[in-house]
């Protein structure tokens, strides 16, 4: 198995650590960030699309090592000429297509890695026009996103995506919007990954139970004197 490498990067604090570089999904040479086995956590990929405009693609399943699969789609809604191709891409030789990644998740949400691809060949992504946007009740917040350009032995344009919402508390569903950069983008797959941030309460609730913990190991060697 042939590990991706970084071309090139924007300097992300705390980005580095949060990834391992374990090997490629599938056919592509995406990450694995480190979170995705955590307790809560969700991923999901799309290798083979089923609609190319208007219909939701749901994930063709969860991403190698993650343990629950998002409730995310993904739908092409700007380009009514569009088609899917034989192996599954959507694509349009006369225009440029444009996409809506929808996740609701049931937790509070920190990082997520969002990975595209497009083939060796074809137009890639407008990398300005990928935002992420969430509503807490009191308006649209969009966020543009951190990319990395990951290594593809294909040629093809592969991208990791990042935002982190740790620091914003209520934050469990999002969209994440992305367009080609010209007619002749062939979209060929996505990966999403999500991490599940501790309710406070869990929080408080552990770091009461330690202190519980070592008040009685206090007590204990208290008696035995």
């Amino acid at each position: 198995m042939k590990l991706p490498q970084i071309l090139s990067f924007k300097i992300v604090p705390g980005l580095l650590l949060a990834m391992t570089f374990t090997g490629k999904a599938a056919t592509n040479y995406f990450i694995s960030p480190t979170f995705r086995a955590g307790e809560g956590s969700q991923s999901a990929y799309w290798e083979i699309f089923t609609s190319a405009y208007g219909g939701a693609n749901i994930p063709d399943g969860i991403a190698f090592g993650g343990l629950s699969l998002a409730n995310a789609t993904i739908t092409q809604s700007v380009d009514p000429g569009a088609f899917l191709t034989g192996t599954g891409n959507i694509y349009d030789y006369a225009a440029p297509t444009g996409f809506t990644l929808n996740e609701i998740a049931t937790f509070n949400i920190g990082q997520v890695f969002f990975q595209t691809r497009t083939t060796a060949g074809s137009s890639p992504l407008d990398y300005n026009s990928v935002s992420l946007t969430y509503d807490l009740g009191a308006g649209p917040t969009t966020l543009t996103g951190n990319h990395t350009l990951l290594t593809d032995a294909e040629g093809g344009d592969s991208l990791l995506w990042t935002w982190d919402l740790s620091g914003t508390p209520g934050v469990s569903s999002f969209s994440i919007n992305f367009n080609a950069s010209d007619a002749s983008m062939s979209f060929d797959s996505a990966m999403l990954d999500i991490e599940a941030v501790p309710e406070p309460s869990v929080i408080a609730l552990f770091l009461l139970g330690g202190f519980g913990l070592l008040t009685i190991r206090r007590f204990r060697q208290q008696l035995s004197l």
